[in-house]
Formats: structure tokens, C-alpha cells, sequence
């Protein structure tokens, strides 16, 4: 299994290919990499947060982010084993 080369985690989710070398990142050292490439000073990021359906059932969601030249990706994954598909944003920067 690959680790981030940056600060070590198990969790690589992105491999960039520059030139003639490979960097494995994790999600947060990514955005930090892309944040240092395009100047964008980033706020801390909510990590997860919960609400009710309307059965007032109460679901956890856990919230990735990603930076690319063209804006920010957001996912929020629900916190089950059976859980809803992952819902998406993109936002403008």
C-alpha cells in the first residue's frame, strides 16, 4: 500500500504524475500541494456533520474536499454500512 509522501497517512487517495516522478498524496496534503500551486488560502474544512431525514432519523456524513485550478470539489459520504450514494458539489472559486 502506497503512503502519503507528505506526512505519511495510509489513506493516498491521489497520485500526481509530474515530469518523470509520481507523488502519492492524501486527500488534505493534495489540497494543501494544489492550495501552494494556485494561492488560494484555504478555510478549515468541516469534517462532518449530521441532520435529520424526514423520519427524523439522524445521519452522520464525512466531508472531502478537493482543489483543482478549476474550483473545489466537495463529497459528503454517509457514516453506515448501508449507506445513501455520496453527494457531490462544485464550487466556483
Amino acid at each position: 500500500m502506497n503512503k502519503c509522501e507528505r506526512c505519511g497517512s495510509n489513506k493516498v487517495k491521489v497520485t500526481l504524475k509530474m515530469e518523470e516522478i509520481n507523488i502519492d498524496l492524501c486527500t488534505n496534503c493534495y489540497d494543501e500541494f494544489m492550495s501552494e500551486e494556485i494561492e488560494v488560502d484555504l478555510e478549515q474544512l468541516v469534517e462532518t456533520f449530521s441532520l435529520k431525514n424526514y423520519q427524523g432519523i439522524s445521519r452522520t456524513f464525512y466531508v472531502e474536499r478537493r482543489i483543482c485550478p478549476m474550483g473545489i470539489y466537495l463529497e459528503a459520504v454517509e457514516n453506515i454500512e448501508l449507506r445513501y450514494d455520496s453527494n457531490h458539489a462544485f464550487l466556483d472559486m
